[in-house]
């Protein structure tokens, strides 16, 4: 049964790119071209309830071939690249095992360093090193990470409650900054044979995709979907912190205007395409390739299924 291979033998194909560049629409077709059923690799397409604003495939997209990963948890569940590592590991071993391909699609590169590379070894929580730092303003505890480990604090936004947390109980527990952790590891494992693209495209172009999507998609309902999510969890979770959540609750709960929101939702999509790029030029596995060379791209992935 493939499932039972060693895993480095056991090949799969990974789709990423920037936020925008049209990741759900080539992936659909290559699941549908070489018998492949999708794993979710987005972090906030993980959410029930988050559909408008992460650009999560429809219904009627999902129909057309197997998905997996998809609005599994709720919004208040906390889930981590570990955790990702282990479900997308189940599934990947299940697909294989009917004959199948697994095509793993998302633009979060942790969540495919953890599946492509492994992770590094931290020490579980502690809850009591964890309820003392819960007690401060995220200002403060950002100010201490830039102070014991400004890589990693860099690499965070200054907003991100849960991992700066996490970053500073890692310290306080192993003594090590969590980027010297990093650096010691090296992501050197290779646990799956994967053939892994991403979807390129001209930054000028891409950008205008990105404002456009970012209109769409408040014309299609992100205010009333926000709106709806802010009536059943509270406000400082962690998915309402996301790009365009956190605008549309700026203009529900401070008043900020729609207008306003808009600008500042599409100029944080263009800085974290930008950060995207960046990310997978340090990962030397991936493949870099213009989104609408689609020949090329199942040109590729039929090689590598042959090789």
């Amino acid at each position: 049964m493939a499932g039972a291979e060693d895993k480095g033998s056991q090949k799969i194909v990974v789709i990423s790119g920037p936020t925008g560049v049209g990741k759900t629409a080539i992936s659909i077709q290559i699941a549908r071209n070489f018998n492949g059923e999708i794993i979710n690799a987005d972090c906030m397409q993980i959410y029930r309830g988050l559909n408008i604003g992460t650009a999560k495939p429809s219904p009627l997209e999902m129909g057309e071939v197997p998905h997996h990963l998809f609005d599994i948890l709720y919004p208040d569940q906390e889930f981590s690249a570990g955790d990702f590592k282990r479900l997308a590991d189940q599934k990947i071993s299940e697909i294989l095992s009917r004959g199948r391909l697994p095509v793993v699609v998302g633009g979060t590169g942790m969540y495919l360093r953890a599946l492509l590379k492994g992770l590094i070894e931290t020490p579980p929580k502690d809850q009591g090193i964890r309820e003392s730092l819960k007690k401060r303003e995220t200002e403060s505890l950002y100010r201490e990470l830039m102070e014991v480990d400004p890589a990693t604090a860099k690499r965070l936004h200054k907003n991100d409650r849960v991992r700066i947390i996490r970053a500073l109980e890692v310290y306080r527990m192993t003594g090590t900054p969590p980027s010297q952790l990093v650096r010691d590891h090296g992501f050197r494992e290779k646990r799956y044979n994967a053939l892994c693209l991403f979807l390129s495209m001209e930054r000028k172009r891409l950008y205008e995709r990105i404002d456009l999507r970012c209109e769409e998609m408040i014309k299609s309902g992100l205010v009333e979907e926000v709106r709806e999510l802010l009536e059943k969890y509270p406000p400082d979770l962690r998915p309402f912190g996301s790009i365009g959540y956190r605008h549309i609750k700026n203009h529900l709960l401070l008043g900020t205007p729609l207008e306003r929101c808009l600008e500042e939702f599409k100029r944080d999509s263009r800085r974290y395409a930008k950060r995207q790029f960046i990310w997978f030029r340090k990962e030397p596995e991936f493949q870099w390739i213009g989104s609408e060379e689609k020949d090329q791209i199942f040109s590729l992935i039929e090689n590598f299924l042959n090789s």
